[in-house]
């Protein structure tokens, strides 16, 4: 005899099963076989890199969404110095990173991409998502300008800190460089602190006269400070603003239905239940009928 393909039963319910969203005819049950089968993941992914707020609104039928933040770098005072003395400015700290995956997420998220200061010791705005915020990273902070005709140091700003941030993944960001006069005519100011995805700002090249800070060149990058060795003022700058990066996760199907590959798999497929015939009842038993004694 020749060999026989083993198929796959596939029963229908019972009329009076509780179940009304069987598949009914060939073109459903095959729909619903190309989502079970390896039904794949397709990510959506926003990504905002100027400081405000805005509401992020989620695709719908996304299963979980992954984000990833980080805080405003800190920035880089300005320095104003008479003839008698450097001014030295340090650089700003980078901004920390974190990020969690949301499952199950809601309809919508209010979300803030922090903003940089320019101003001595101040803190760079956070970035954060929801409201309370489910995730959170700190923005690192501006060390603070000094003067000296002799030798002296300026601390470089914190990075964003830890006890700043809300996440499954958190990474600090690098301190800021410090700047250092030898005297009033030598100066070295300090370079930008780096953050997850963006380096910090080199720091300027020494030289007489004034030398301008540089801003922040990448999301939560700290700004590097300038120098004075004469009368004059070196402008401050701004860290980098922080970062916002959503991705959602989307079930899409397999395409098996365009492929036209369920047609060779539903070939081996009964898609007709057959109910097993009900058992035919025994014939009756007949008693014998007692005596009675007269």
């Amino acid at each position: 005899m020749p060999a026989t393909t083993p198929r796959l039963l596939i029963p229908y319910p019972l009329p009076a099963d509780a179940v009304t969203d069987y598949p009914t005819t060939g073109r459903q049950l095959a729909e619903l076989l190309d989502s079970l089968l390896g039904a794949a993941v397709q990510p959506v992914r926003t990504v905002v890199i100027v400081a405000g707020t805005g509401t992020y609104n989620t695709p719908a039928g996304a299963l979980a969404l992954l984000v990833e933040l980080i805080g405003a770098g800190g920035g880089a005072p300005a320095a104003a110095i008479n003839p008698t003395n450097a001014g030295l400015v340090p650089g700003g700290g980078g901004g920390a990173f974190a990020s969690s995956l949301l499952n199950n997420p809601a309809a919508s998220y209010p979300f803030t991409v922090g903003a940089s200061s320019a101003s001595a010791n101040a803190k760079a705005g956070a970035s954060s998502f929801g409201s309370p915020a489910v995730v959170q990273a700190g923005g690192g902070s501006a060390g603070a300008p000094a003067a000296s005709a002799g030798f002296a140091v300026a601390g470089g700003g914190y990075g964003g800190l830890y006890g700043d941030c809300i996440g499954q993944l958190i990474l600090a960001g690098s301190d800021g460089g410090n700047a250092a006069s030898f005297s009033a005519t030598s100066v070295t100011a300090g370079a930008g602190g780096s953050a997850a995805r963006g380096a910090g700002s080199t720091r300027p090249s020494g030289g007489t006269g004034v030398i301008a800070a540089i801003a922040g060149k990448g999301s939560g990058s700290g700004a590097a400070g300038g120098s004075v060795t004469s009368s004059g003022t070196s402008n401050g700058a701004l860290g980098g603003a922080g970062l916002a990066v959503i991705t959602a996760f989307l079930p899409t199907p397999t395409g098996l239905l365009e492929r036209g590959e369920l047609d060779a798999l539903l070939e081996g497929i009964i898609t007709d239940w057959v109910p097993t015939p009900d058992e035919e009842p025994l014939p009756p038993v007949e008693l014998p009928t007692p005596e009675v004694s007269q």
